[in-house]
């Protein structure tokens, strides 16, 4: 199992998902899902689907709002990783001066910041329609047993929902109510107003679109890197959702750009022997 999968396993198994739109039956055979999923990687060569568990399996690919090249991948996870760089860089040089001069083990750390400007919701859009179409290839040529089937969708989007529902709403509470029969989640009308990671479940365009595959999956987990929320969908429900969400007023956006911190931390691997042959040099001189 690549680091990959086996951290977004974690993740899911760890954390506590949102369930939009899912029955009672339906949180029961998703954590049975999870619980059970197993790699599914044979001789160190990644196959479809990542994970089977005990009653089917579950795929998982990345999306982004932002920037994406089919060759160079994501732009901000290049301008992360460029920024690492020139930190590691710095980090080296000061080491190679402050380990002359200390005898002690040095961790250093530097912390650097790069703007995210070019996000947006089309692009997270066309990031998940494009990844979700290039899976469902694989699946068509999947012989294995389906069963239950959920596609994991992890997201390093800067999308942002705000919901609020007006006043006249507010007065005809009947319509903010949701049928029990269901697992609302987020999307319970508990709330007159608040702020929320994306979620495909306040996303007409998402939802039309994912209800298309409804006879292909049956769950979708999506997962909002930043902010650690995942969701839960069941596709043959989303009409379900697509009912109430004219109860309430959603606005979905990305923001204008948002500052990313870089955090590195070196440790110099050559310190010890260096600092042992100073050492030596000084007895020597004595």
């Amino acid at each position: 199992m690549s680091l990959v999968e086996s951290t977004i396993l974690k993740v899911i198994r760890d954390a506590k998902y949102h369930p939009h739109g899912l029955e009672a039956n339906d949180i029961a055979t998703l954590n049975t899902l999870i619980k059970t999923a197993e790699d599914n990687d044979r001789n160190n060569k990644t196959v479809f689907p990542d994970f089977i568990a005990s009653n089917g399996f579950l795929e998982h690919f990345k999306v982004t709002s932002g920037i994406s090249h089919r060759k160079k991948g994501f732009e901000n996870k290049r301008l992360e990783k460029n920024t690492e760089r020139k930190n590691i860089a710095r980090l080296e040089q000061r080491a190679a001066k402050e380990f002359q001069v200390s005898s002690e083990q040095m961790i250093l750390k530097e912390t650097s910041t790069f703007m995210r400007t070019n996000d947006s919701l089309d692009q997270l859009h066309n990031s998940i329609k494009r990844c979700w179409e290039n899976h469902i290839e694989h699946l068509k040529k999947f012989s294995g047993r389906r069963h239950y089937s959920c596609f994991i969708i992890e997201s390093d989007d800067i999308i942002n929902t705000h919901i609020a529902i007006n006043d006249n709403k507010q007065n005809n509470i009947d319509r903010i109510i949701m049928p029990n029969d269901l697992s609302w989640g987020d999307i319970n009308g508990a709330h007159l107003y608040r702020r929320l990671p994306y979620c495909i479940a306040y996303d007409l365009e998402m939802l039309n679109y994912l209800y298309s595959f409804q006879k292909e999956i049956d769950y979708c987990l999506f997962l909002t890197c930043g902010n650690s929320y995942i969701e839960a969908l069941k596709l043959k429900n989303i009409p379900r959702i697509q009912q109430y969400l004219h109860s309430g007023e959603y606005e979905i956006h990305n923001m204008a750009s948002v500052a990313i911190q870089s955090y590195t931390t070196y440790r110099p691997l050559n310190l010890d022997k260096e600092l042992r042959a100073m050492n030596a040099i000084k007895e020597h001189e004595r």
